[in-house]
């Protein structure tokens, strides 16, 4: 993980390294995306632009086609057992997911997909022990096919370390993709 020397000297604790390797990949990826923009597509085009705000104070970053990532939206889960097509309250508007386990071993299969499939969405997932272990479980047959996470073929023990996850608004996939993992 690699964050500037201005962040290291205030980060505390998972959340605070996870947001800052966030900020840090997130203006990195726009930079790829606006770079990559003027390359590939002529004045001409009718794809509208490409814009990204991002709000420091208030938490939240924009971009013009459709992701928003509100980090101010925080909700802290305990989980009791394996889930399938997990949806606990809150989920839906949460950028930031605090887990928390009671020292077992739990299985995660698949995470409710987002109430509008077309609209790209980051969730954090931070560790809210150092007993928290959940085994995250690639495109598990649990969970319904546009619940399931595509981790590139194996599952993820997540433990110590923040998990950043977007949902892929690709028509052929749908599905919870690994955006950054924090080991």
């Amino acid at each position: 993980m690699r964050l500037t020397q201005d962040f290291r000297s205030q980060l505390y604790g998972p959340w605070e390294i996870a947001q800052g390797y966030l900020v840090e990949q997130f203006d990195h990826l726009i930079a790829q995306i606006i770079a990559s923009y003027g390359k590939q597509h002529n004045a001409d085009d009718t794809h509208g632009d490409i814009t990204a705000t991002s709000l420091i104070v208030t938490g939240q970053t924009i971009l013009g086609q459709g992701l928003a990532i509100n980090a101010t939206a925080e909700i802290f889960i305990q989980m009791d057992g394996s889930q399938n097509d997990y949806n606990p309250a809150g989920f839906q508007t949460a950028s930031i997911v605090h887990l928390y386990t009671a020292g077992l071993l739990f299985n995660l299969t698949g995470l409710q997909a987002p109430s509008d499939p077309t609209m790209a969405r980051i969730v954090i997932f931070v560790p809210g022990n150092a007993i928290t272990t959940i085994i995250f479980k690639n495109q598990s047959t649990s969970s319904l096919p546009n619940n399931r996470f595509d981790l590139g073929g194996v599952d993820y023990t997540f433990s110590k370390y923040p998990l950043a996850l977007i949902w892929d608004t690709t028509p052929t996939i749908r599905q919870w993709r690994p955006l950054f993992r924090g080991d």
